[in-house]
Formats: C-alpha cells, structure tokens, sequence
C-alpha cells in the first residue's frame, strides 16, 4: 500500500477493498511494527538531520 497509494483517499479505498470499515484496521494488521524496530526508529528520528 505504502510504495502504490500516494493519497490518503487511495489508502482508504485500498483499505475497504481488503473489506476493512477503518483504515486503522489494515494498517495495524497488516503493517505491524515490533517492540524493538520501534526503539530503532523513534532512536533514529531522534538523531537524523530533519529533527
């Protein structure tokens, strides 16, 4: 979904055609982010240059 739908209007239609009412639905089954990655990242958005 992230790398075909540019808009929002897209990921929510992408989102109701997997047959989900929330877009929250599809993004938290289908794009979960371990505990750890989670560190990684929020560690890295904490040093990277657009901070």
């Amino acid at each position: 979904m992230d790398k075909i739908c540019a808009t929002i209007e897209q990921r929510k239609a992408w989102s109701q055609n997997m047959g989900h009412e929330h877009l929250a639905t599809t993004v938290t089954a289908y794009m979960p982010v371990p505990r750890e990655r989670q560190r990684e990242i929020i560690r890295g958005l904490a040093t990277s240059d657009t901070a």
